[in-house]
Order: structure tokens, then C-alpha cells, then sequence
């Protein structure tokens, strides 16, 4: 800590703790972002006790706390930073050791006790599935990574009622209560004010975000994101959103992510703004997406893609006569990103004129775009005349491969689709804004 004393007394006298005492009483944010002696610590402790009462923060006016931690550190040994001032606390701690059971649990319990006035929340842990955050009552805004247990959930609705958003990433994508079949449906929770659930994992296994949504409604909510991949049987989770859809009237945006999913079942979400559903492209039918364009006329942005990362090259029932069908009933969308199969369509040099158009489509992503290479120019031309509003065009062309098979092939592109590619969105934009033609070293 630099300059050495010969006592407690002596230091509070000198003139740089003069200094650190006007300065401490400054700071409003603060972080730290590596580890601080114990002993460092204890000795600005001793200094605050000669001149101040007992259990006073040290910053007094601290309003945010950002502390990045890791290897054996002690997250409870900042907590006397702070005080009732602190209304945001960001904790990011990664420990390569085994630490003590419950550590992290009782850290913030600490906190809470010397700052119960916080209201937002982010937590990055190693693993500490059991965290009380109840116990602060004017919380407002949750982020945690790490491992969660529903208990934690029960105590979260119990002790949260001015909750507003909630951000829950799995490491783990398991539940951390020995017995969560405990939490039935019978032990239904209460969050009135939430507005925006998120939850999602890294795990390959989903996360049981199934769990939170069957056992807790939301009045107000209006941004619902959730992975469900390997989690509950189809039926399973189409009551689940039924439940949802009738205790959440005020949802705007629903993203999910999920394998065994009734696609066509999302139809029912009429008052949606935003709908991003993501799954096996094989599953959705061409029934679903026109149910879907039907029953949720005054979407804004529509996004239906693979959950698989990397180039997906299944085949969809996404057609040009299904685009056609989307852009006649879904006059407010702006932002459209879907699959698009054009190797059924006899393409010729001149494509059909499109019967109706996207009037007021701003963004446009084919992903993939199944197309022959020879037939690129005519399927540029087609959705030039069918979307002349978009700004933004991307596509990732896919090719039959020699033999004429559609699917099958790496998860990137070869580069033959590169290129083609390159030219289905020069020959885009070139046909959108001139007259027709297309420009000279366009091929």
C-alpha cells in the first residue's frame, strides 16, 4: 500500500490519507479488476474505524461496484466498500480452485445486508447454484451466468415483486436442485412486473427453462427469449405456451430456440411485433409459415433459421409461392429473415411478375437460398421486383451438388456459392435501382 506507518494513529494523521479520505467520499463507480491484499484491505479498515462508527461503507456515495475476480479470491472481502447508496453490482468471478460450498451465496448476503437498495444485478460465476436473490427487494434487473436452481427461482419471485428483467445464461444445462420434480405445477410463482425473461445456456443439452415458464406467470411481460432444445415432449410445450399466450397478453417479442416444437402452434401469438423461431428447418411445414403470415398480420420482423451453427442445406417448404403469400398479408414487415427454396420453380430469363409486393421491407436475409447456379440472375430479378424497399439483402446461396442432390455437403460455403453469392446481391441491388438491366461486369 506504499508508505509504511509506525501506527494506526500516525497514518490517519499523514497527508495521504487526508487525500484518500476526501476522495473516497467521491466516488460514485468503481472498479476493480484484480485481486487486493487482505491485508491492505484490514488496514484501510482499522484506518475508518478510528474516525467513524461501526459498519459505515467506506465510499459512502458509491453507486456502482464492478468487481472481476479469479484464481482463490474472496468476493466478500469488497463488501465494505459499499453501502445503501449502491444501486448496481456487477460481480465477475471465476475460480479455478475448489472453493468452500455456499461462498458465493453467503458473499451476497453480505452485500445485501450493507446494500439493500440495489437494483441491478449481474453475476458471472463459476458455480454457485444457490443464490439467494431475494434478499434484495428493490431489485430490478437480473443478469447470472453460471449454474441456477429453482429454488433460487422461488426466492427470486418472492423477494423480487419490482423485477422488471431477468437474464438467466445456463454453464451448466442442468438443474442444481437435487429434486426439482419438488417444484410442480402446483407451486405456481408471481413476477407482476417483469417485462423481458431471457433464458439460454451453452450446454449442448438445452437448459430447463421449461421448469420457469410452467411454474411462473407473467402479467407483463413483453420479451420472452427461451432455448427448449432436448427439454419436454411436443405436447409438453405447447401447453406450456398456451399458458404463456393467456397470462401474458402484452407479449411483443417471442424468440425461440428448440427441437420438438409445433411450429404452426406459434400462430396463436397474435399480438406479436417481433417472432424469431429457430429449429430444425425440415420441421416447419408450409401449412405453419402461412398460418403463422395469417394469424399475425402486423408483425414488424419475422426471422426463421436453423439452430445449428454453421451452413444449414435442408431443403425447406420456404417457396416463392409462400413469400408471395407472406408479402399479401404481412404489410407492416420490416426485417424478414427465412429459407428460401427456388429449385422447383422453372425459372426462365424473364421470372412471373410477383403478384403482390413487400412494401415496406427494409432488411431481407435468404438463409440458405437454394438455387442453381445458371438460374442466380432470374431469382435476383424475381426478388428485385418483389421486395423494392430493402436496403439491406443478404443470401447464402446453396448449389446441387453435380449429381443433382439437394442436401448433404459441408456447413459452409464452396467457392462456386461464394460467388454466387457475390453476384446474387450485386445483380440485386443493380436490378432494384436502374431499370431493369443489369450492370456491365455484373457477370
Amino acid at each position: 500500500m506504499g508508505t509504511q506507518y509506525s501506527s494506526i494513529e500516525h497514518a490517519v494523521a499523514s497527508p495521504g490519507w487526508r487525500r484518500l479520505n476526501e476522495l473516497r467520499k467521491k466516488i460514485t463507480q468503481l472498479r476493480i479488476g484484480q485481486s487486493i491484499a487482505l491485508i491492505d484491505i484490514q488496514y484501510l479498515m482499522d484506518i475508518q474505524a478510528l474516525i467513524e462508527p461501526p459498519h459505515q461503507p467506506f465510499c459512502p456515495n458509491l453507486q456502482q461496484l464492478q468487481v472481476e475476480l479469479g484464481l482463490q479470491s474472496r468476493p466478500y472481502t469488497y463488501v465494505f466498500l459499499a453501502g445503501d447508496s449502491l444501486a448496481s453490482f456487477e460481480l465477475m468471478w471465476y475460480s479455478i480452485v475448489h472453493l468452500p460450498r455456499g461462498l458465493m451465496a453467503s458473499t451476497m448476503q453480505m452485500v445485501a445486508l450493507r446494500s439493500p437498495m440495489i437494483q441491478h444485478i449481474e453475476a458471472s460465476v463459476s458455480d454457485s447454484p444457490f443464490i439467494n436473490y431475494g434478499l434484495f427487494p428493490n431489485l430490478r434487473s437480473l443478469e447470472h451466468e453460471g449454474r441456477f436452481s429453482m429454488k433460487s427461482w422461488a426466492q427470486l419471485c418472492t423477494g423480487c415483486p419490482l423485477l422488471e428483467v431477468v437474464q438467466l445464461q445456463w454453464r451448466n444445462p442442468t438443474l442444481a436442485d437435487e429434486n426439482p420434480s419438488i417444484y410442480s405445477v402446483q407451486d405456481i410463482q408471481t413476477l407482476l412486473a417483469l417485462e423481458v425473461l431471457e433464458v439460454s445456456s451453452d450446454g449442448m443439452e438445452g437448459v430447463p427453462s421449461l421448469c420457469i415458464l410452467r411454474n411462473t406467470n407473467m402479467p407483463q411481460l413483453r420479451r420472452l427469449d427461451v432455448v427448449l432444445e432436448r427439454q419436454g415432449s411436443p405436447e409438453t410445450i405447447t401447453a406450456v405456451f398456451s399458458n404463456i399466450r393467456a397470462h401474458s397478453p402484452l407479449l411483443e417479442t417471442l424468440i425461440v430456440t428448440g427441437e420438438r416444437l409445433e411450429w404452426g402452434s406459434f400462430a396463436s401469438f397474435t399480438g406479436l411485433h417481433i417472432l424469431e423461431l429457430f429449429g430444425s428447418l425440415s420441421a416447419f411445414k408450409a401449412e405453419d409459415i402461412l398460418s403463422i403470415a395469417e394469424s399475425i398480420p402486423n408483425m414488424d420482423s419475422l426471422c426463421i433459421s436453423s439452430s445449428d451453427e454453421g451452413l444449414d442445406r435442408t431443403r425447406t417448404a420456404f417457396t416463392p409461392p409462400v413469400l408471395q403469400s407472406m408479402a399479401k398479408r404481412c404489410h407492416q414487415l420490416s426485417d424478414l429473415r427465412v429459407p428460401l427454396d427456388t429449385l422447383s420453380t422453372p425459372w426462365t430469363s424473364e421470372p412471373p411478375t410477383p403478384a403482390c409486393k413487400f412494401t415496406r421491407l427494409e432488411s431481407l436475409i435468404l438463409d440458405p437460398l437454394h438455387a442453381e447456379g445458371w438460374a442466380v440472375e432470374p431469382v435476383a430479378k424475381y426478388l428485385a421486383h418483389l421486395c423494392p424497399s430493402v436496403a439491406n439483402f443478404e443470401s447464402f446461396v446453396v448449389h446441387p451438388d453435380e449429381n443433382g442432390a439437394e442436401t448433404g455437403g459441408p456447413d459452409y460455403s464452396t467457392e462456386e456459392e461464394e460467388r454466387s453469392i457475390v453476384k446474387m446481391e450485386r445483380l440485386f441491388f443493380s436490378l432494384k435501382a436502374g431499370d431493369g438491366t443489369v450492370e456491365a461486369g455484373s457477370e
